[in-house]
C-alpha cells in the first residue's frame, strides 16, 4: 500500500516468471486470469453487492450480498480434472485457483503456487453446520479436516458444467452468467516484477511451502 515501494517494485529489476490459467466460457472467446477463477458464493457476492451500499458502508455491502447469495445455492455442477472420471457436487464454492493466498492472510487452497505449471481446483460443498465448522477450522488451520466436504486437486486442466447458468468472477470482477467453464493452465507466460526477497517475504515463502499437502496415493493429481 506504499506509493513508494510500488514504483520502486515496477521501475525495479527483480523479476518472476509465473503461470496463467486460461478460460473459455460457453462458445466465447478465450481469457486469462493469474489469481482465481470462482463459481458460487464468491461471485454471487460480487454480483449482488450494491456499489451504493459499498461507498456508503464498506465491507458492511458485502454482509448484504451474502444473505442474497445463500438463498440461490448451492450450485449443481459437474467436474472433471484432466482424465479422471467426471464428479457431481452440490457446491456453494467452485473454485479454480492459480495462487492460494487471498487478501486478510486469508489461505484458501494450502500449497497452491503460481509457478508450479499446475491449476488447483477447491470445491466446497458443506451442507450441514458440522460441515461449515470443519471448513472454518480447514481454513484457519491451512489442514484438511474429516469429512469437511471438500475436494481439492491439482491439474492441468479442468471442464466445469453447471445445471443452470450461474455467475462466475475472474481475479474478482465478475464476469457474466455460463453453463461451462473450461481452464487450462499455461505454464511459464507472464514475467512480473516483483518485490526483493527479504526476511517477511521468505517467511511467507516459508510458511506456503510448509502448507504444501502431499500427493494422495495412486493419484497424481489430487492433494489429500
Amino acid at each position: 500500500m506504499d506509493e513508494t515501494a510500488v514504483i520502486d517494485v515496477a521501475l525495479g529489476a527483480n523479476t518472476r516468471i509465473i503461470d496463467l490459467i486460461k478460460v473459455t466460457v460457453d462458445d466465447q472467446g478465450p481469457e486469462h486470469f493469474a489469481v482465481l477463477a470462482g463459481i458460487g458464493i464468491d461471485a454471487m457476492i460480487m454480483e449482488e453487492t450494491d456499489p451504493r451500499l459499498k461507498d456508503k458502508f464498506g465491507s458492511a455491502a458485502y454482509f448484504v450480498a451474502a444473505g442474497k447469495a445463500l438463498r440461490r445455492l448451492p450450485v449443481h455442477l459437474t467436474v472433471r480434472l484432466d482424465d479422471h472420471r467426471p464428479v457431481k457436487r452440490h457446491a456453494m464454492l467452485c473454485a479454480v485457483g492459480n495462487v492460494g493466498d487471498l487478501p486478510s492472510n486469508l489461505t484458501l487452497i494450502p500449497g497452491a503456487r503460481p509457478d508450479d505449471g499446475l491449476l488447483d481446483l477447491y470445491i466446497a460443498s458443506p451442507r450441514r453446520l458440522q460441515h461449515w465448522l470443519r471448513l472454518a477450522l480447514r481454513l484457519i488451520t491451512r489442514r484438511p479436516k474429516k469429512d469437511d466436504q471438500v475436494d481439492q486437486h491439482i491439474g492441468s486442466s479442468v471442464e466445469i458444467t453447471l445445471h443452470d447458468e450461474h455467475a462466475h468472477q475472474l481475479d474478482g470482477e465478475v464476469a457474466g452468467e455460463c453453463s461451462t467453464l473450461t481452464a487450462e493452465v499455461q505454464p511459464g507466460v507472464l514475467n512480473i516484477n516483483v518485490q526483493p526477497a527479504d526476511t517477511a517475504t521468505q517467511a511467507r515463502a516459508t510458511r506456503v511451502e510448509g502448507s504444501q499437502l502431499p500427493r494422495a496415493s495412486g493419484d497424481t493429481g489430487a492433494r489429500t
